[in-house]
């Protein structure tokens, strides 16, 4: 990746590459789609494993501001055509955001209705986090980063966020008597509301100084 690619460039390839100029892609998909791709540009200072839903959400204030995209409905974001016409400069930084992610599934998530495929394939992800691997071996050494890896947010995941996050895990985690009791062990340790959550991300903050 070029020295000189911003934080802008990196949300517009890909939001070009999610295929922005003919839907709209919603801000969660938005920030995890432009970590996988330039996740030096994207990642944590302190956990480069985790994404900066800030510098996503910053940026996509200035593009409002500069007509390059348009808040299609409440948190979903679409290309306009001076946001299209700017890939014809960037070409070569949208081949390789499209190269990165072209192996990558991103999905929108609108509704708690899973489908049965759907439901299997999210609960064997959620069986592959260390979260899981060490409830079963010893839940003692699940760590709140267990738990932001679990539900797939960082330190700076707004309320909106996390509560949508932990709508949608519950939903799943619900229909899986292992998962099930995973879920409930970390909300009641680490908090399944947002307040409850900053009072511990605060005092991993305050440990990490």
């Amino acid at each position: 990746m070029a020295k000189s690619t911003t934080h802008i460039d990196g949300i517009l390839a890909t939001l070009i590459v999610l295929g922005a100029d003919k839907k709209s892609i919603d801000a969660e998909t938005l920030t995890v789609g432009c970590f996988k791709a330039f996740p030096s540009l994207f990642s944590m200072d302190l956990f480069k494993d985790y994404p900066r839903i800030d510098r996503v959400k910053n940026r996509i204030k200035d593009l409002l501001h500069e007509d390059m995209i348009i808040e299609h409905k409440d948190g979903f974001y679409k290309l306009t055509e001076k946001g299209k016409e700017w890939r014809l400069k960037k070409s070569e930084l949208v081949r390789r955001a499209e190269q990165l992610l072209s192996n990558t599934e991103l999905k929108s998530i609108e509704s708690q209705n899973i489908a049965d495929a759907e439901f299997e394939k999210e609960k064997k992800k959620l069986k592959r986090t260390s979260a899981y691997s060490e409830f079963g071996e010893n839940k003692s050494k699940i760590t709140i980063m267990d738990f932001m890896d679990f539900l797939k947010i960082d330190i700076y995941s707004t309320r909106q966020l996390f509560e949508r996050k932990v709508k949608r895990i519950k939903a799943i985690c619900m229909r899986d008597n292992e998962l099930k009791e995973l879920f409930i062990f970390m909300s009641k340790k680490f908090g399944e509301r947002h307040t409850d959550f900053k009072i511990e991300i605060d005092r991993l903050l305050e440990v990490k100084k």
